[in-house]
């Protein structure tokens, strides 16, 4: 349970630990703080644990954190439209990865809350994918128009950085959840 007040609290953070994940920190008036990818090796084979230490050294007690839950692990085939788990080497990457995040999250001594996609996307009007398509980065987007969640690849091609809204959302989804139900100064000197 939350036990700071909300006028007491730092930052809020958002974390998608996918392989293609990121990590975003706004404040209580949703000014961007942080907002990057997950740190990957040199071979962009596994996530960086020297460069998320480096980050998680930014973070302490007085952040909160949402980190997606680590039960989303249906994936929906643009094909045929069938919905199945993930590969075994995709699942254990996923569990690996949310494991040293929620390690670094646990080092902070901060409060964080597990967060099922559904339960931070529906406030926030995001529609899961149809056709293959999300529109969580207009939410995003919407919510914090000076958000980068595209990148020029190959070609100067935009690419959407589906990670970085992710975690943007998470972080407003949080936010207004504490300031919503985070108790308040005068309930905490009586106790």
């Amino acid at each position: 349970m939350l036990d700071i007040p909300f006028s007491k609290i730092r930052s809020f953070i958002g974390i998608d630990p996918g392989k293609e994940g990121a990590i975003a920190r706004i404040d209580a008036n949703r000014e961007i703080l942080l907002l990057c990818d997950i740190p990957l090796t040199p071979d962009k084979s596994a996530i960086s644990k020297r460069g998320l230490a480096e980050i998680f050294s930014r973070f302490s007690n007085e952040d909160v954190f949402a980190i997606e839950d680590s039960k989303a692990m249906k994936i929906k085939d643009e094909k045929t439209g069938e919905v199945r788990d993930q590969s075994p080497a995709s699942m254990l990457t996923f569990g690996i990865n949310r494991g040293i995040l929620e390690g670094l999250i646990l080092w902070t001594g901060a409060y964080y809350r597990e967060v099922p996609p559904r339960t931070w996307q529906a406030p926030l009007g995001v529609k899961g994918k149809s056709n293959g398509k999300s529109n969580t980065s207009q939410i995003a987007l919407s919510l914090f128009p000076n958000a980068v969640l595209y990148e020029k690849g190959r070609g100067n091609i935009l690419i959407e950085k589906n990670g970085r809204s992710d975690a943007l959302n998470m972080a407003e989804w949080l936010r207004r959840q504490c300031e919503r139900n985070a108790p308040n100064e005068e309930d905490l000197e009586l106790n």
